[in-house]
């Protein structure tokens, strides 16, 4: 890639990174969903970040047995971070 100075390098990566991203990832830009798929496209984002807290958590699940076969039904609160699971 030649160009005269750092701003017309920028330039020239930016249109083609641009070129390939609109060839590649943004070929549908023209297709307009409907009400009900922009709906339900964020329900599907919102539950998928809600699913990820528990991947791999044996730990609360074992908690959670454990709370729930001991027949002692009081109050129960698992901290953690979103996301984080051991």
């Amino acid at each position: 890639m030649e160009y005269k100075d750092p701003a017309s390098g920028a330039e020239q990566m930016f249109k083609t990174v641009m070129a390939y991203l609109e060839k590649h990832l943004i070929s549908n830009k023209e297709v307009e969903t409907s009400w009900r798929g922009n709906e339900h496209a964020q329900h599907e984002a919102f539950a998928a970040a809600k699913r990820s807290i528990y991947v791999g958590g044996q730990t609360y699940f074992a908690s959670l047995d454990s709370f729930l076969t001991s027949g002692n039904f009081t109050v129960m609160q698992l901290v953690s971070v979103v996301g984080i699971a051991d």
